[in-house]
């Protein structure tokens, strides 16, 4: 749901390292770690097996600022290269004065769109989610968190404050209505459940169990 991130990913697989562990929660109700699986999907979040896909694999987490679809920008949260296990680790809590700086109130472009953030003045981000191949320093799949058990897309996403966003938007056939409200400062699961063929509901995901998905449908595995 953003698209293609352009960014010098060979200084990024040059100088890519692992987050700290740190567990303290103190800036608010959000996040404060994720550890998760990395799977290979195809259609419906189905789970492939990973032994003929890319196991050197570089997770490039940048913002979108200002709304929840849209552009990804220049400014890398996380580059993370999974290991061996095919897991790996984000320390949110270390991000937060980041994430704020780079946060912005929802743009015109969303608010024309349908979208409603209550109070308006909210800092609000996404993470994006981009897989790439060390080898390739290509994208090799569509990247994003999804809940293992019912397979669901997650997105990860930041608020200054206690908010609401509402709201419907259309985008190409698609239809996403939100109902997503937000205790805090900090970072948050929003949950995607498919309503019908074309429409979908967004509405706060309560777990931190996730996985990271990568999408292979229609690409060659490398």
């Amino acid at each position: 749901m953003t698209r293609l991130l352009l960014i010098p990913v060979v200084a990024l697989i040059a100088g890519c390292t692992s987050s700290q562990s740190i567990q303290s929660n103190e800036y608010g109700p959000g996040l404060s770690r994720i550890d998760a699986a990395v799977e290979y999907v195809g259609p419906g979040n189905i789970k492939l097996h990973e032994e003929r896909y890319p196991r050197d694999v570089l997770l490039v987490f940048p913002a979108i600022s200002g709304s929840i679809f849209g552009d990804a920008g220049s400014d890398v949260l996380f580059a993370e290269k999974i290991d061996e296990s095919m897991r790996f680790s984000l320390a949110l809590d270390e991000k937060v004065g980041e994430m704020e700086s780079i946060s912005m109130p929802l743009t015109d472009e969303w608010k024309y769109r349908g979208l409603r953030v209550t109070p308006e003045n909210t800092l609000l981000a996404r993470v994006g989610t981009f897989p790439y191949s060390i080898k390739t320093r290509q994208l090799i799949g569509a990247g994003g968190f999804i809940d293992p058990v019912s397979r669901n897309t997650l997105m990860l996403i930041y608020v200054d404050r206690a908010c609401v966003i509402s709201g419907k938007v259309a985008l190409d056939s698609e239809r996403f209505s939100h109902n997503i409200i937000l205790p805090g400062k900090g970072f948050h699961w929003v949950q995607v459940k498919r309503d019908s063929h074309n429409s979908y509901s967004l509405e706060k995901h309560p777990d931190n169990k996730v996985h990271f998905s990568i999408h292979i449908q229609n690409l060659i595995a490398t």
